[in-house]
């Protein structure tokens, strides 16, 4: 009877240790991620400044270009302190027309998100795929692996959230910036669904180099 007495204190003890631990490490968080976005804040707040200096404007009925600007920087510094990781672009245009600028440059700045998913994917599946190239077979395999992978790209981009978009007038131009994000997560997805046919190993393998 003492022992199971004994057995179930130390079971508790240690429920109420794991505890604290984990709220210790919450508070934590908690602590980092707003120190993120204080200076997030902090930062976009001198950018917007500068900006404004050199003749940017928001876009009618956006945000105000500080808080579009801070969740932009939020955005791309939140996976430090576990806040979802995501993956940006930014881009310029310059065009005669405000409307030609922003088509532009958004898909400029889808194409530089486009481009860094492809790399890291490209460069997980070379070092974990075993696929040497020696014959046809071995080559056609990895020109799927990379039509895939783009067809995966482009329609995952649909959901590519646009956080900035200022502009300004330059010698009867319009220049334009957006700033999108793509979650890192859902990138992740398309790693998933290009090794669908790998083998557990490979896709452990690959999933813990992400």
């Amino acid at each position: 009877m003492k022992t199971k007495f004994f057995y179930l204190v130390a079971i508790m003890v240690g429920m109420m240790y794991s505890t604290a631990v984990n709220a210790q490490e919450d508070a934590q968080t908690v602590k980092e991620q707003k120190a993120i976005m204080k200076q997030a804040t902090k930062d976009a707040k001198k950018q917007a400044k500068a900006l404004k200096k050199e003749g940017w404007k928001v876009a009618a009925g956006s945000a105000p270009m500080e808080t579009q600007l801070a969740e932009l920087l939020v955005k791309e510094r939140g996976g430090q302190s576990g806040l979802p990781q995501y993956i940006i672009g930014r881009q310029e245009a310059l065009s005669g027309s405000q409307g030609a600028a922003r088509t532009i440059a958004i898909s400029r700045a889808r194409n530089e998100i486009a481009g860094i998913i492809n790399t890291k994917v490209a460069g997980i599946l070379e070092s974990t795929m075993v696929n040497v190239q020696t014959s046809s077979v071995d080559v056609a395999t990895n020109m799927t692996d990379k039509s895939t992978t783009k067809q995966l790209i482009d329609q995952s981009l649909d959901n590519t959230k646009i956080i900035l978009q200022i502009y300004r007038e330059v010698n009867n131009n319009t220049q334009y910036q957006i700033g999108m994000a793509f979650e890192d997560s859902m990138a992740k997805e398309i790693l998933k669904k290009v090794m669908s046919d790998a083998s557990a190993e490979q896709k452990a393998k690959a999933e813990a180099k992400w």
